[in-house]
């Protein structure tokens, strides 16, 4: 089953995140072929989870609160010692945080 695009009540997250990048990425974005793209990508979701602040955590970045979060349990020492940072913001936002 999908879900209609721009369908925000069935969705709000997703929707609010494309919206996020087309005011912030796409529409500032000009390169040249793919590959380029896939970099520019590349530092766009960097930034946006490592260093771009967010209302919806108050100022704070996704990892600040990811590490918050993780730092409160002694899930994180684990983690922090098996996994890259980028790795560990991938696993846990695909958990559905």
């Amino acid at each position: 089953m999908y879900i209609r695009p721009r369908t925000p009540r069935l969705n709000a997250k997703v929707e609010r995140s494309h919206k996020t990048d087309k005011i912030e990425f796409y529409q500032l974005l000009v390169y040249k072929d793919d590959v380029d793209l896939e970099a520019k990508l590349a530092e766009w979701e960097d930034f946006y989870n490592f260093q771009r602040p967010h209302g919806a955590h108050k100022g704070k970045t996704p990892y600040e609160i990811l590490r918050e979060r993780l730092t409160s349990s002694q899930t994180w020492k684990a983690l922090e010692d098996s996994l890259h940072n980028d790795q560990l913001l991938s696993a846990y936002l695909s958990a559905g945080a």
